[in-house]
C-alpha cells in the first residue's frame, strides 16, 4: 500500500524496524531506492542484518540504534517512515 505514495531513486529511513517492515519489502520492491532500518533492540536488528545478507539487498541497510532528535546523518533521507513507532 505504501509504495504507491513512494517514488523509486529515494533514501528512505524507515524509524523503529521491529521484524524489518515495512523495510525489507520497499528494499526487495524497489531495488533503486536505498532503505535504511533503524532499531534499538539488538535482537531485531540482528535478525534484519542476517536478513538483509541472506536475501542479498545491496540497497538496504540497518543502524542498531534509536533515532533522536539529536541523531545525526552523513546525509538527509527524502522517506521517512515509522509503521508502529
Amino acid at each position: 500500500m505504501v509504495l504507491k505514495h513512494m517514488p523509486a531513486h529515494k533514501a528512505i529511513l524507515d524509524i523503529g524496524s521491529g521484524a524489518g517492515l515495512p523495510g525489507l519489502l520497499i528494499a526487495i520492491l524497489q531495488p533503486q531506492s536505498l532503505i535504511t532500518m533503524s532499531e534499538k533492540n539488538k535482537k531485531k536488528a540482528y535478525f534484519i542484518k542476517k536478513t538483509i545478507k541472506t536475501l542479498g539487498l545491496a540497497n538496504a541497510k540497518i543502524m542498531n540504534k534509536a533515532i533522536s532528535p539529536k541523531t545525526t546523518t552523513i546525509k538527509p533521507f527524502d522517506i521517512i517512515t515509522a509503521r508502529a513507532l
